[in-house]
């Protein structure tokens, strides 16, 4: 930027099969304000600007939930040239991936983990296993189920299913190696804030819709304020006008109106928050870059790190005009540990996995109003993430 109006900066421009890096002619300058542009379609389908071999239009905006073939606007990143420094930059690439393409989505020919239950500990890598926590629902949710449905919805007997519940990562990490620092005994690891894909994760969620009211066996549509009151009142009086009220008592299926309703994520965003600028502070601006720290120990080096994220689900759709959170949410104080390594040909090996159990609760609303959630959880090794690096000999 020269006063307002960009130049063209004189370099050189090097295409990998999944890499484009400019080298400029000259440092960059001090202070000085840059850009860089990658141009797509502005949105859709069809090849225009940067494309792939296949022709389909570079994604740059996965959060609008667009399909897999669609574009969006041009990507524009702004930057300030810095002062050279002599910490180590490396490009972690998480391998292996089950998602061979990085099209975010698996396919017939990709192999993944199957059969019907799985130790968390024995998570393949480069995934993610989440299951329900306890029945999985609350209010207006009675039951809920990850990667399948139910035997049994009235009682909510859940299918097993463990290998579908697993959601797979693809993404790079940015990160930045520093020098020894001797209070925390330990070598400083920044992680720039990225964005991960995962694919899929198939649920099913069984809305309480208990048609009586007796005080005994109740109605959860209660359990929606207001309109849920309202829409007891109309069930309840259909019941009353049809005598069927009476039968449903009679028999004891006061049940009858729970209503599995199976979704389907689409791929899944997740992006790592940069830290408050005030550590006492969790409302103070969040320009921080998480860092975790590599550590001796007697099996080894350990690399740990704690950070936080955000989690949206772009393209879940729920039905009968319900409405999630499952944009941008907050999931809080994640910790990895895992061992590092150095490979005979020089590449860094990072493995990380959670030590310890992390609840993500996703909140189910009808026109804006609280009615129920889906209790989440994953479970300890439910996190399992292997990165490598390039050759650093």
């Amino acid at each position: 930027d020269n006063g307002g109006s960009w130049e063209d900066v004189d370099g050189e421009l090097t295409l990998e099969p999944r890499a484009l890096i400019f080298t400029p002619e000259q440092a960059w300058e001090e202070d000085a304000l840059y850009r860089y542009v990658l141009a797509s379609n502005g949105g859709g389908t069809g090849c225009a600007g940067m494309c792939s071999v296949d022709g389909l239009p570079l994604q740059t905006a996965p959060l609008l939930g667009g399909g897999l073939k669609e574009g969006g606007p041009d990507m524009e990143i702004l930057f300030r040239g810095g002062v050279p420094f002599n910490t180590i930059f490396q490009e972690l690439a998480n391998l292996p991936s089950a998602d061979v393409n990085n099209n975010f989505q698996i396919d017939s020919n990709e192999p993944v983990l199957t059969g019907d239950t799985l130790d968390p500990a024995d998570t393949p890598a480069n995934a993610t296993f989440i299951v329900p926590r306890g029945t999985g629902g609350e209010g207006l949710v009675a039951y809920a189920n990850t990667g399948c449905g139910f035997d049994n919805p009235a009682d909510g007997t859940p299918t097993q299913c463990d290998s579908d519940k697993i959601m797979y990562v693809t993404g790079l990490l940015n990160t930045e190696i520093l020098d020894f620092d001797a209070e925390n005994q330990g070598v400083p690891v920044v992680i720039y804030p990225t964005t991960v894909a995962l694919t899929n994760l198939d649920a099913t969620a069984v809305i309480g819709l208990r048609l009586t009211s007796d005080d005994e066996t109740g109605g959860l549509l209660g359990a929606i304020p207001v309109l849920g009151d309202i829409a007891q009142d109309i069930v309840d009086g259909l019941l009353g006008a049809t005598g069927l009220g009476d039968l449903i008592e009679a028999v004891g299926l006061d049940n009858i109106g729970l209503a599995p309703i199976p979704t389907s994520t689409g791929p899944n965003i997740m992006r790592v928050r940069y830290e408050p600028e005030d550590p006492n502070d969790p409302n103070s601006p969040r320009t921080v870059p998480p860092v975790g720290f590599i550590v001796d120990t007697p099996d080894g080096p350990v690399f740990r790190i704690p950070f936080d994220l955000l989690f949206d689900a772009p393209a879940l759709s729920l039905p009968l005009g319900l409405e999630h959170n499952v944009k941008g949410l907050p999931i809080d104080d994640v910790i990895l540990e895992g061992p590092l390594d150095f490979l005979p040909d020089g590449r860094l090996f990072i493995g990380l996995q959670n030590l310890e159990s992390k609840n993500v609760d996703l909140e189910i609303s009808l026109a804006g109003l609280e009615g129920g959630q889906v209790n989440l959880i994953i479970p300890p090794g439910g996190i399992n993430l292997s990165y490598q690096s390039a050759s650093i000999k």
